[in-house]
């Protein structure tokens, strides 16, 4: 992609070599980015919607990073894939609609998204980055699918408004970190599917008064 020096243009290179310009200017309701497979979108400041057309089979990395005014994204259920960072700090973002086609979140997608307070992950999601929600501070649910097997490091970090947290019993490690500073959970199961937990998974959760450990992880002061 190359980088267009009008700040109130975007320009989108798709696989077949073709170019669409979007022009942005002024207090657009909607952007609709039609093919767009990898690519990413430069300069789409203003969008306040984004809905991704039925031919994207992948929301590259870095793809919305910083559009601090979108509010919400539809995302189509052929988008298998969601790359590292692509919704970071999208600050005023409250709505996701994502499909049950999406099989990976990648790093750090959703990170410091502070407006966002729910979010349904489909069960066919099977991998969630690194850092995923780091910084959603108004997120107060999430139930994580059965089909995932890692809560990786940092993956719920900082979520100071997460109140409810479902773990399934697919879920066999919980990494470092991993819901550290999350103030406002006063209660977790941790199932006994969990054979390993990190350190500092549970780190400054202030309210938390009740934890049901796993049978196969013993008690132990480095979680907290």
């Amino acid at each position: 992609m190359e980088r267009n020096n009008n700040n109130n243009l975007t320009k989108v290179i798709y696989n077949d070599g073709t170019v669409r310009y979007f022009d942005i200017i002024g207090e657009i309701e909607s952007l609709i980015t039609g093919l767009l497979p990898t690519s990413q979108i430069e300069n789409v400041k203003l969008a306040v919607h984004v809905e991704l057309g039925k031919n994207v089979t992948a929301i590259g990395k870095f793809a919305f990073i910083n559009c601090t005014r979108l509010k919400s994204v539809i995302i189509p259920d052929s988008v298998t894939i969601i790359g590292n960072s692509a919704f970071y700090n999208c600050n005023s973002l409250v709505k996701v609609i994502m499909p049950n086609s999406v099989t990976t979140i990648g790093k750090f997608v959703f990170g410091c998204c502070k407006s966002l307070t729910n979010i349904e992950i489909p069960d066919s999601v099977t991998s969630i980055g690194n850092s995923a929600f780091t910084h959603c501070e108004s997120l107060t649910n999430i139930e994580i699918p059965n089909s995932v097997t890692s809560i990786r490091s940092y993956t719920f970090y900082n979520c100071t408004n997460l109140k409810n947290v479902t773990i399934p019993n697919s879920v066999v490690e919980i990494d470092d970190n991993a819901f550290g500073y999350c103030r406002n959970i006063t209660k977790i199961v941790i199932p006994d599917s969990v054979k390993f937990m990190g350190n500092y998974v549970f780190m400054q959760c202030k309210n938390l008064r009740e934890i049901k450990l796993s049978a196969n992880i013993p008690f132990d002061r480095r979680y907290f």
